[in-house]
């Protein structure tokens, strides 16, 4: 009987803990992953040329198409890679629409979560290097915009709508996936 009051008492403090780092949720159940923002994959003053900035605190490629990319059979999904591209110390969530779920996930790999999840909480990352550990980002290097590796899963090509909120504004973009945006 102690061993399973243990028990219990070791699966409720691991759930707590599982979710501190979350903030918000998604749907009212569960909790919203949080990018994890120790690895950038690249540090500069401003988007690069083509991408264009959301809510001024989120940058997309302008592109006619993302290319789809591996397909993964246990998922049924294609992956498009392309960099998240965020300013610094800005907070906000990026969410799939209703209208683009199930099809769309959204998997950085920096996420606190390991799964693919359907919105990221972006708490505000640093704009500063603290770790030599890729080559756009060396130690110390600092910048107004950090860059993120990862992308979306779909189960077919689409224009995935995403919602960007802030505290100050919200504003839905459509990313085209294996297909050209109309």
């Amino acid at each position: 009987m102690v061993r399973a009051i243990g028990l219990v008492v070791a699966v409720a403090a691991l759930g707590l803990v599982g979710c501190s780092d979350s903030v918000g949720s998604d749907d009212g159940r569960d909790p919203i992953p949080t990018l994890n923002c120790v690895n950038p994959i690249d540090i500069m003053d401003e988007p690069p040329d083509g991408w264009y900035t959301v809510v001024d605190v989120v940058a997309f490629q302008d592109v006619d198409s993302h290319q789809l990319g591996r397909f993964d059979a246990e998922t049924g999904r294609r992956f498009s890679k392309f960099g998240l591209v965020l300013r610094a110390d800005a907070a906000f969530v990026l969410k799939v629409a209703e209208a683009s779920r199930p099809n769309a996930v959204l998997d950085w790999h920096t996420l606190e979560e390991a799964d693919p999840s359907t919105a990221i909480a972006i708490d505000g990352c640093a704009g500063v290097c603290e770790f030599e550990l890729q080559p756009g980002c060396p130690l110390g290097e600092t910048g107004e915009w950090v860059v993120y590796p990862g992308g979306v899963w779909t189960v077919e090509p689409a224009c995935i709508e995403l919602e960007i909120t802030t505290d100050r504004a919200s504003e839905t973009v459509r990313l085209p996936i294996g297909v050209t945006c109309v």
